[in-house]
C-alpha cells in the first residue's frame, strides 16, 4: 500500500476524530465578552487616620473614588450606610459619564454607631448602550474590621461570581 492510499483512507478517520472531540466543541463554547476594568476604593479624607482610631459616635468625612479604564457611557457610584452608620452630610449617589482613568467622587460625612462598628458600602455600576456591564463593590467599617467569621479582610473586594453570588476578591 502507498502512502498516498494510506493518507486518503486516514483522513475521513481523523475528519471525523476532529469533529467529534472535546477540543473541537470546547472553542466553540466560548462566548463571553470581556469586561470594562474598573477600580473602587473608600478612604478617609484625613489620611492619618486609621479605621480602628474611630470612636463611637465620630464623624469621619470618607471620600469614594471610582474610575474606569475607557470611556464609559454612564457610570453609577451608590453608598449605602449600614450597622449603625449615620449620613451627616453629602451626598449617597453619583451619575454622570466618565472618561478613561478620570476619578469620580464622592464626599461623605458619616457619623460611627454608639456600638458596634459601622459600615460604608460603595458600589460602581458601568452601563454602555443602557445595559449594565460592570459592577464592584467595597467597604469601609467605621471603628475598626469587625470580628469573627465572615469577616471580611482588608483590601477585599465584594463581587459576583457567574451565578449571581458575592465572592470576596483579595
Amino acid at each position: 500500500m502507498s502512502t498516498r492510499s494510506c493518507i486518503r483512507t486516514l483522513m475521513p478517520v481523523l475528519a471525523v476524530i476532529i469533529l467529534f472531540s472535546d477540543a473541537g466543541a470546547g472553542a466553540a463554547e466560548i462566548k463571553t465578552k470581556p469586561q470594562l476594568p474598573v477600580r473602587i476604593a473608600i478612604e478617609p479624607v484625613q489620611k492619618a487616620l486609621k479605621p480602628q482610631g474611630i470612636k463611637p459616635g465620630d464623624i469621619v468625612e470618607l471620600r469614594i473614588t471610582a474610575s474606569t479604564m475607557k470611556d464609559a457611557d454612564e457610570v453609577r457610584i451608590d453608598a449605602e450606610l449600614q450597622d449603625g452608620a449615620e449620613l451627616v452630610s453629602g451626598a449617597t449617589s453619583w451619575r454622570g459619564k466618565a472618561a478613561k482613568g478620570a476619578p469620580n467622587e464622592l464626599v461623605l460625612g458619616v457619623r460611627a454607631p454608639a456600638g458596634g462598628t459601622g459600615t460604608v458600602k460603595a458600589t460602581v455600576r458601568v452601563f454602555r448602550g443602557g445595559k449594565q456591564i460592570m459592577k464592584k463593590e467595597t467597604r469601609y467599617f467605621l471603628g475598626g474590621e469587625p470580628s469573627g467569621p465572615g469577616r471580611i479582610p482588608a483590601g477585599a473586594v465584594i463581587k459576583k461570581d457567574a451565578k449571581g453570588r458575592d465572592i470576596v476578591e483579595y
